[in-house]
């Protein structure tokens, strides 16, 4: 199974509410699923395994991470949503079985428009659990949520 667990750790430069300064770099769990393209069921293996911190800390299959319902031949996506909107510059993507199959990043502004921030090769190797991070410039709006795209195809061999 590609698989992600506690899917994105969104860095960002936090606003303060008062001075509208930035402050020290911070990091957010995902707190709600917008969406997925697939997952293996609603209970084991499911979107909502990627909320929270990381709680999968072994390599190979296992059912608090989240997985489509193909082992192969798809592309697929799954969103998470943030409670505290920020100006980002990045996300952490725990990837913990058959790594290496990410190839885009969107993230969502407080409008509800997805604009695209990386598109590329994921370079997680597997055999270990990956914290893949995918940087861009900061974005100059406030984000509330981030769309990872994954292909099931680049590792065959697991589910």
């Amino acid at each position: 199974m590609k698989q992600i667990n506690k899917l994105i750790s969104l860095g960002f430069l936090a606003i303060t509410y008062h001075a509208n300064v930035y402050a020290a770099d911070s990091d957010q769990w995902g707190d709600n699923v917008l969406g997925f393209s697939s997952q293996y069921s609603s209970t084991s293996w499911s979107a909502a395994k990627t909320l929270g911190p990381p709680d999968v800390t072994a390599y190979g299959d296992n059912s608090n991470a989240w997985t489509s319902s193909s082992q192969t031949g798809t592309l697929e996506y799954i969103a998470l949503g943030y409670a505290i909107p920020v100006y980002a510059y990045g996300a952490t993507i725990r990837e913990t079985y058959g790594n290496g199959f990410v190839y885009k990043v969107d993230v969502k502004d407080t409008g509800g428009v997805w604009h695209t921030v990386w598109q590329g090769t994921d370079s997680s190797l597997p055999g270990k659990p990956v914290n893949f991070f995918v940087g861009w410039n900061a974005t100059n709006f406030l984000v509330d949520g981030v769309k990872v795209y994954v292909n099931t195809s680049l590792n065959p061999t697991t589910w």
